[in-house]
């Protein structure tokens, strides 16, 4: 078995398994000691049978992403761009996809923000760092707090 089908027959491989971006796979054929022209080869013969595509890879990372583990836009689009997925891959799958962000925010604070523990100044703060390192903006933030916040105060009424 020449190296070039070896390199093929290894892609497939890990594709079965779950999905990659192709920086990824050409990443794992290197690691598998693979030639590097052999896993260019690879990762474009398995891209040209439909089996690769780091847009559609971006579409369910997003979903994933913003639905199951409450990550924020801005998180999502850098880790994207860290597994090697153009910027305009990830542009047009956050067009393209229905992942409700600011859903995915007002989810998370419900289920992480207990008022009575946060009631100071600084408790608050560190909930609102974490939430930008989760990638949500600020402003959506202060938002979805307040209109929790509001939600709180009118049941407690």
């Amino acid at each position: 078995m020449d190296n070039s089908n070896r390199a093929v027959r290894l892609a497939v491989k890990y594709l079965s398994s779950r999905m990659y971006t192709k920086k990824e796979l050409y990443d794992m054929l290197l690691r598998a000691k693979c030639g590097r022209d052999e896993a260019e080869d690879a990762v474009e013969a398995v891209a040209e049978q439909g089996y690769l595509d780091d847009y559609k890879y971006a579409e369910m990372y997003i979903l994933d992403s913003a639905n199951l583990n409450h990550k924020g836009e801005y998180r999502i689009r850098r880790e994207l761009a860290q597994k090697g997925v153009s910027r305009e891959d990830i542009d047009r799958a956050f067009l393209n996809t229905d992942a409700d962000m600011r859903g995915a925010l007002d989810e998370y604070v419900r289920l992480r923000f207990d008022p009575e523990s946060m009631s100071g100044y600084k408790e608050r703060e560190k909930f609102k760092a974490q939430l930008i390192r989760r990638g949500y903006s600020l402003s959506d933030i202060n938002d979805i707090i307040n209109e929790f916040l509001e939600t709180v105060d009118n049941v407690g009424e």
